[in-house]
């Protein structure tokens, strides 16, 4: 496991509820964005800016979907990316 913001990623993977699974033919399936966020833990290979973007793409397929709202992932964040 590696330290890409591991309580962000398992509050998602509680979220999301599925086993992670790749499956390149459903890329916005629960089970293939666990599988996202399980690489991010695990790939060390995978640049920061590659973590950063795949993890840009689960919050959006999940507000997409409905699981979360910018709003809140903001007010959840905000200390986690302190922006400024």
């Amino acid at each position: 496991m590696t330290d890409f913001y591991p309580e962000l990623c398992q509050r998602y993977l509680d979220i999301l509820d599925a086993p992670p699974v790749c499956n390149t033919q459903q890329p916005t399936s629960s089970g293939h964005l666990a599988w996202m966020l399980t690489e991010l833990q695990t790939n060390g290979t995978q640049s920061l800016t590659k973590k950063h973007r795949w993890l840009g793409c689960v919050q959006g397929i999940m507000i997409a979907r409905g699981m979360i709202t910018v709003n809140d992932e903001r007010d959840a964040t905000r200390n986690v990316f302190n922006g400024s």
